[in-house]
């Protein structure tokens, strides 16, 4: 929920979000936002789609990150939060 309010002094750091970016785009915030707080460009970045789709013959899997490394026998993917997980071609995690 966004409120247009004028505000008589901002932060020379904070460019404000405008209200057209905000519909045109879907976007994530990168910290924690307080209430009743302007919501500068720094605070949030656009929301990208990082999905992987395996397909292990009739079973379909998705999975949030993207594939940093592949060879004939495992998949290693970088999920959003950093952190890295190995699926095997066979459907076995690790």
């Amino acid at each position: 929920m966004f409120k247009i309010k004028n505000v008589s002094q901002l932060n020379k750091a904070c460019i404000p979000l405008k209200i057209t970016d905000v519909k045109s785009n879907e976007y994530i915030t990168t910290h924690y936002i307080n209430k009743n707080t302007i919501v500068c460009e720094k605070d949030v970045k656009v929301y990208e789609d990082n999905s992987v789709v395996f397909n292990f013959g009739g079973i379909e899997i998705e999975k949030q990150g993207k594939i940093i490394y592949e060879n004939e026998d495992f998949i290693r993917i970088k999920k959003d939060d950093g952190s890295f997980e190995k699926i095997y071609k066979d459907g076995r995690l690790k």
